[in-house]
């Protein structure tokens, strides 16, 4: 939905970066930006559909963050940089467990360097065996 309210503005040659876009309290301000009736239009309906959507986004937020509190490897993950609450919940959701990659080329495009980093703080979890962090190299 948020890609879509942003095409709108773009289709216009309005640079549209950042989240204000979005922002209810900017709303007004980037609606007038729209001289075509029938794209303001458009626009507006995007973001009724947009407001329509946020509780459910914020339900499966939080019942994404509920599930995630039962598996350790989320503790894990969280101590890598740039990795909060929501993201260490979709890797543990998306990789499920690290043996299920051989090896690391084995994993979704653009994930090698999290995977390795996955299964390097994983390894403790699952085998029980705690390694020299000084030792751990991610590559």
């Amino acid at each position: 939905m948020m890609n879509r309210i942003k095409s709108v503005y773009r289709s216009w040659a309005i640079p549209c970066a950042g989240t204000s876009v979005y922002s209810r309290r900017h709303r007004a301000a980037w609606l007038v930006k729209l001289v075509e009736p029938g794209v303001r239009t458009r626009a507006e309906h995007l973001y009724q559909q947009l407001d329509s959507l946020e509780p459910v986004r914020q339900a499966a937020r939080r019942e994404l963050l509920r599930e995630s509190r039962k598996h350790a490897a989320v503790k894990l993950l969280r101590q890598i940089p740039a990795i909060g609450p929501i993201r260490s919940a979709l890797l543990v959701a998306l990789l499920q467990t690290p043996h299920r990659f051989r090896r690391t080329e084995q994993a979704p495009e653009g994930w090698p360097n999290v995977i390795d980093a996955f299964l390097s703080l994983c390894a403790v979890f699952f085998t029980g065996h705690k390694s020299d962090p000084q030792a751990q190299t991610y590559h």
